[in-house]
């Protein structure tokens, strides 16, 4: 007994230290995301403070053409001499700047967000061995909770049979990933018809594994 809990404790122990290097790398790799991030704003700015000196510069092309217009009569006046600096437009280059800043924070913490989810998801040690567990609630009206457990993935069949043997409903029918797993019954039929109360079995397969328990249905 002492043994299988060392053993135990030692399998505990692995798990815990896994997440936690799981979990040093998300959050490395979120402050390497961020740093890009700041890269990324740091050379829109730059963009942005040549295009203010060019904007700057155009704006005496436009006090000459203002001034042409009027010494000259027009002879060689620009139609809008404030449109020569369109294309230096400060406002929207800093406008996009701020913005894909913001956007590039929001990927780099939702993708931290999902590298811990993952981290949760591997730490949890998967089953030792394939199990059908009790329905719960059992009795039940209306619904019940079917459960069970995979070390591997598995190509399982989970149904639902009445007491005489006949077919009620398919509820898992396919690849299943390893680990913990369930999925409620709202007692109805294949149809959606609700099943009269009584007895059920449900039958669970998955490779070279099968076992069947059972339940009440209450009205």
């Amino acid at each position: 007994m002492r043994f299988v809990l060392v053993v135990m404790f030692l399998s505990v122990a692995a798990a815990t230290a896994s997440a936690k290097n799981c979990t040093d790398d998300c959050d490395a790799a979120r402050f390497l995301d961020l740093q890009n991030c700041a890269v990324a704003e740091e050379n829109a700015s730059i963009e942005c403070q040549n295009l203010e000196i060019q904007n700057s510069m155009c704006a005496e092309l436009v006090h000459e053409c203002q001034l042409c217009c009027l010494e000259m009569n027009g002879s060689c006046c620009h139609n809008d001499c404030s449109s020569l600096c369109d294309q230096f437009d400060v406002a929207p280059c800093w406008q996009e700047a701020s913005a894909n800043r913001v956007l590039c924070d929001e990927a780099a913490n939702l993708a931290h967000a999902t590298c811990l989810d993952e981290c949760a998801v591997s730490s949890v040690p998967l089953p030792s061995s394939f199990a059908l567990h009790f329905a719960a609630p059992n009795p039940f009206n209306p619904s019940t909770r079917i459960s069970w457990s995979l070390p591997a993935e598995s190509d399982a069949k989970l149904e639902i049979f009445d007491s005489k043997g006949r077919h009620v409903v398919t509820l898992v029918d396919g690849w299943v990933d390893a680990g913990q797993g369930s999925v409620l019954w709202r007692g109805k039929d294949s149809m959606g018809t609700r099943a009269s109360s009584g007895v059920y079995f449900y039958r669970l397969r998955a490779g070279n594994f099968e076992d069947t328990k059972r339940m009440l249905l209450l009205k």
